[in-house]
């Protein structure tokens, strides 16, 4: 099944706080790199950014495609463009290009990543001169660079620096995992067990790769060891090897949940190949298929389970307050006496329910009756409790069973 997850990402809050973080920086007079990981090509980065500008942003701006600039050099690729909205006759360097005042506010670049790498370094330093060099007019004067490119195509010779006259943003912690979760659910027609599954379990999965997020879409009902050949499989189509997965784990700092606006400088090259993902929920984290290359179930399994368990242990605790309140209309108040004193209170633990059910003075049809309800939302219970996932099969059966509790 095909899903338009990655469709949904210019909607989302945190990619348009993003977005406005670029639009200040350029109204600010300060020139842009906009970077991202690989795997992220798919996001269509350069065209959210262009449609913010020249949207919401009312910018006036000029698309660059560097795909096909060939031996050209950085100088006559932006004369050429500037060349459209005033006279070039007179301009003899990069630098003088900074004071054609008629030309668009922002160039807009992108392809960078697909020149060879030594006309790439020309355009590094390009734009380092340009924003330099625009630093002799007000702000309100400046004609900015705004460059959209690939992380690993820029920090071979160091990442460029944020000062006062170039800004670096990098794709980082976008979208959070609550955010794809809502992306799950916008493209869900109702509310059924899969949808909550997918919802819940595809962000701890993909972290904040919604490629990954659509390539899980139809297997993330699959058992821990199918999902684990699904994510090498995803690893392998993405061309990573086991040796870059050991030199990640190797080199491998914490990052706790929380507000990190960037990756740590010594990540960067790792978060520039998409090997490490961010979300505010669950910090930094190796990227699951890089895990499953390593043959790392157990962090797998984890990583199941914690989703599982904010999907689950609210819903046990619902139907549990519900199992007590119907026993309490049945019975009254003093089915909580039936179980020798184990926990009286009109909404006891399920070990506790379940050994009133069983001691109490009804007869044996009507036990098993509320034994079905109770026994298997003990046992959920008690897996997730002691963090060991269930299979899609048992939510669903636990989700039928709460459903008789109206």
């Amino acid at each position: 099944m095909s899903v338009g997850l990655v469709s949904q990402v210019g909607s989302l809050p945190s990619t348009q706080r993003f977005l406005r973080s670029v639009e200040q920086d350029l109204r600010s007079g300060r020139s842009v790199w906009v970077l991202f990981p690989q795997g992220s090509e798919s996001l269509r980065l350069w065209d959210l950014v262009l449609h913010d500008l020249e949207g919401s942003g009312g910018m006036i701006v000029a698309p660059v495609d560097l795909i096909n600039v060939g031996s050209e050099s950085p100088f006559d690729v932006l004369r050429s463009v500037v060349e459209d909205w005033e006279e070039t006759d007179t301009v003899r360097f990069l630098e003088d290009l900074t004071l054609c005042h008629q030309a668009p506010e922002v160039l807009l670049l992108k392809s960078l990543e697909e020149i060879p790498s030594p006309k790439r370094n020309e355009w590094l330093l390009a734009v380092e001169r340009w924003a330099a060099s625009s630093l002799r007019h007000s702000p309100e004067r400046r004609r900015k660079l705004c460059v959209v490119a690939a992380a690993d195509s820029v920090f071979q010779n160091g990442l460029p620096k944020s000062d006062v006259a170039l800004s670096v943003r990098m794709w980082w912690g976008v979208p959070s995992a609550l955010e794809i979760h809502l992306a799950c659910r916008l493209m869900s027609q109702e509310e059924t067990p899969l949808s909550l599954w997918r919802e819940h379990l595809i962000p701890s999965l993909a972290g904040n790769d919604l490629t990954l997020g659509e390539y899980l879409w139809d297997v993330v009902t699959d058992p821990p060891e199918a999902l684990l050949e699904k994510l090498a499989q995803y690893g392998a189509e993405r061309g990573w090897k086991k040796q870059n997965a050991e030199e990640v784990c190797e080199r491998w700092k914490p990052m706790p949940p929380g507000k990190q606006t960037e990756p740590p400088e010594q990540m960067i090259p790792f978060w520039a190949q998409g090997w490490i993902v961010y979300t505010p929920e669950y910090g930094g984290e190796v990227h699951s298929a890089l895990l499953a290359l390593l043959g790392n179930e157990p962090e797998i399994v984890h990583r199941l389970w914690r989703a599982q368990a904010a999907l689950l242990l609210p819903a046990v605790d619902s139907a549990r307050l519900r199992v007590c309140e119907q026993l309490t209309q049945f019975y009254g108040e003093t089915w909580t006496c039936w179980g020798d004193g184990w926990e009286q209170s009109l909404y006891p633990e399920l070990g506790a329910i379940e050994h009133a059910i069983r001691k109490g003075p009804i007869g044996e049809p009507e036990k098993q009756r509320w034994l079905k309800v109770v026994h298997p939302l003990r046992d959920i219970r008690n897996k997730v409790a002691h963090y060991q996932p269930i299979l899609f099969n048992e939510f669903v059966e636990f989700w039928e069973c709460s459903a008789l509790l109206v």
